[in-house]
């Protein structure tokens, strides 16, 4: 049977590094959005002075602080994955 994985989570909690990791033991595709989201990100922020951070720590604070996992009563096989620090 195949399976459709989705991962979601914070910026920089590691995503991108279990997906390989999962579709590496699972031989697996990964198809991964960084890349286009990145490019968009950069082509906002392309008259910044150089130098400039593409997200500021407040941004992210703010942007993590509307982050909320999947609700139970939302009918999702939640798997979490915890990373070992």
């Amino acid at each position: 049977m195949a399976k459709l994985i989705f991962f979601c989570g914070k910026m920089a909690a590691g995503k991108s590094t279990l997906a390989r990791a999962l579709a590496a033991r699972e031989r697996a595709v990964v198809l991964n959005q960084d890349a286009l989201c990145k490019r968009q990100l950069k082509e906002r922020s392309k008259d910044l002075p150089p130098g400039t951070p593409w997200t500021s720590e407040a941004e992210f604070d703010m942007i993590m602080g509307h982050f909320l996992p999947p609700a139970e009563d939302e009918g999702f096989n939640v798997i979490r994955h915890h990373r070992d620090a």
